[in-house]
């Protein structure tokens, strides 16, 4: 997917976003910048952190990031269904092209696995009360 191109006058929503702030959209929608972290991609766009984190303290510019990924997104789906095919049938283990397309769209995120212990790594106790409507057939 190409670079998206965020013109001032893009029907995302009301929200103007500064010059920087297009920069920086337009850095974080090309997917050869998807690995790079905060400090390469804000010298990328040739902004500091401190204004890339103050950025994303905007409620208003998250939400007109958002819509913008996912309007680039909808603008190549048809582009990308195709292609998503193709690779599907040709090498179906090869997947992250489309799992890429789903970060940046919002509607995926990696699984994480989460274990809890108790003290010093041990087994949480765990007490099941049943009351009689809910207790297990034949438990007494």
């Amino acid at each position: 997917m190409a670079a998206v191109n965020v013109s001032a006058g893009q029907n995302v929503d009301e929200y103007k976003p500064t010059t920087n702030e297009r920069k920086l959209i337009e850095a974080l929608c090309n997917p050869e910048n998807r690995k790079l972290n905060v400090t390469e991609l804000c010298k990328v766009v040739g902004i500091s952190r401190e204004a890339y984190y103050r950025m994303f303290r905007k409620p208003q510019f998250v939400e007109y990031y958002k819509r913008v990924q996912f309007e680039a997104v909808k603008q190549n789906a048809a582009k990308v269904l195709a292609a998503s095919i193709e690779y599907a049938i040709n090498d179906p283990k090869c997947h992250q092209d489309r799992k890429m397309i789903l970060e940046m769209a919002g509607l995926y995120t990696e699984k994480v696995k989460q274990e809890i212990t108790g003290e010093g790594g041990g087994p949480i106790g765990v007490t099941v009360i049943f009351s009689d409507k809910m207790r297990p057939p034949g438990d007494a």
